[in-house]
């Protein structure tokens, strides 16, 4: 069996963004999230290495952060781009991490709350 080589615990999360790329904006979605980095889904090619800004909603205001890709994988469609933080402190990866998972929580309470 193979070992995980990633150090942080990843979370399943669906949350809505858009992706910098130059003077370009392509929309996101961030399918998990880790204390490293986190996984993105975008129509997006940057280029391995290449540092971009991510975009989310939490509630009334918008949050950036930097990532930097570490891996991609394209097909047809939409690709997906492995990131990891970029020019943040830890305490600020925390706190970026936090919100995330909070903005994915209220999303998700949303639509169990629409299924009833």
């Amino acid at each position: 069996m193979e070992k995980e080589r990633r150090e942080n615990k990843r979370v399943q999360v669906d949350v809505q963004g858009e992706l910098f790329l130059g003077d370009k904006t392509f929309p996101a979605t961030v399918l998990n999230i880790s204390l490293g980095g986190c996984l993105i889904e975008t129509s997006a090619r940057p280029r391995m290495r290449e540092i971009v800004v991510l975009q989310v909603r939490n509630g009334m205001s918008m949050e950036r952060f930097y990532v930097k890709v570490a891996w991609q994988s394209y097909g047809q469609g939409l690709g997906k781009i492995g990131t990891q933080f970029y020019g943040m402190k830890e305490e600020q990866v925390n706190a970026m991490v936090a919100s995330i998972l909070g903005i994915s929580h209220r999303h998700l309470g949303e639509e169990e709350k629409n299924e009833s």
